[in-house]
């Protein structure tokens, strides 16, 4: 399985030397994004009172997105642990998640809250509750702060450091924990983080899970989830007007797999064989819908992979390599000069000029 040092060795350091010792000295403010939505703990600002309309589901995109609104909701419940400097959010509630709440409570819920985090300083999302997407938010403009991002799903744990600075919001590649009983352990600390008199107890319920996380990363070799490398509008077919809806569906299903096994090898006949289609129905659907050949589209996937990881962290050349599917380095730096015109030691130099 792919895994990538540096970032496990960065999240370790802010494990240590920020979030441990800020739970052990039960000084971190516990916030929960659940109605009825009590943030007094914290500096915030209603600025929208009603609840944000539902949209409809994209096809390949794990969370819906509300991009006028700059806010998402996921299936999943995640966290924002706030451990140097100032961090904002936005938090809210949908139109069909309000209309589920009890009568007595729906009044005095509002649409969208950004909050102020000052370091140290835990929210958690519950599922289906809305939060900030990774862009700037003009409420941010003279904050710089960071954060660990926590994202639970079933037995694993996505675990990622970002930086809130005052033009963008920088986000590394997560690592993902397999590991059930830190899974659970989350699962219980939001449960006590539910009721205002136990958030003692909750303090100590996630210093025990990260001592755990910290355990786990340290003995393991976590992997970085293939989904977060690659943006909407690189992988999303050119033309999938012109597909019938039954092609649609193979195509995102196809997409969808090259996504998560971008390390693994993948050949045409292995992906026919996998989705019960010919090789020359497959290579045509592509070529219909993305104008290139399913081999070639892998490719580019794996370069735009490469350049993303290049951009965001300091991941050894060689390693970028075998996290994207080269078989070595050589065969990496050479396609990767082919589809730039750059070395990647050169892009990576380029792209942080910019």
């Amino acid at each position: 399985m792919p895994f990538a040092p540096r970032i496990r060795k960065e999240i370790l350091h802010v494990l240590d030397h920020f979030i441990i010792p800020a739970l052990e000295a039960q000084a971190v403010n516990l916030l929960m994004v659940a109605p009825p939505f009590d943030f007094s703990a914290v500096e915030h600002e209603v600025i929208r009172k009603a609840p944000i309309a539902d949209r409809p589901y994209a096809p390949l995109q794990v969370d819906e997105k509300w991009f006028d609104e700059m806010v998402m909701s996921t299936s999943t419940p995640s966290f924002v642990f706030a451990y140097e400097g100032v961090c904002y959010e936005r938090t809210g509630i949908t139109t069909a998640t309000a209309q589920a709440l009890d009568e007595e409570i729906r009044p005095s819920v509002n649409g969208l809250t950004v909050l102020k985090l000052e370091a140290p300083a835990l929210l958690c999302y519950p599922a289906y509750m809305l939060r900030s997407l990774g862009v700037p938010r003009p409420e941010n403009k003279q904050a710089d702060g960071r954060a660990m991002n926590l994202r639970l799903q079933k037995n694993r744990l996505l675990v990622a450091l970002n930086r809130r600075g005052p033009i963008e919001e920088i986000v590394q590649h997560p690592l993902e924990i397999e590991s059930p009983l830190i899974a659970q352990m989350n699962e219980m600390a939001i449960e006590l983080m539910r009721s205002q008199s136990q958030h003692r107890i909750a303090r100590y319920q996630y210093l025990a899970m990260m001592l755990a996380l910290r355990d786990y990363i340290q003995t393991h070799r976590p992997s970085i989830p293939n989904s977060a490398w690659v943006r909407p509008e690189i992988y999303l077919p050119t033309d999938a007007g012109s597909l019938t809806p039954r092609n649609r569906e193979l195509c995102f299903g196809v997409i969808e797999y090259i996504i998560a096994n971008l390390h693994r090898p993948l050949s045409l006949q292995g992906l026919a064989t996998r989705f019960g289609v010919s090789r020359v129905h497959l290579n045509g659907l592509f070529q219909q819908a993305h104008g290139t050949t399913l081999m070639r589209y892998i490719t580019r996937m794996r370069i735009e992979a490469a350049k993303q990881m290049l951009s965001d962290n300091s991941e050894r050349i060689g390693d970028i390599a075998m996290l994207v599917g080269f078989a070595n380095a050589n065969s990496f730096c050479t396609l990767f000069h082919r589809h730039t015109g750059l070395t990647p030691g050169e892009y990576r130099r380029q792209s942080k000029t910019q």
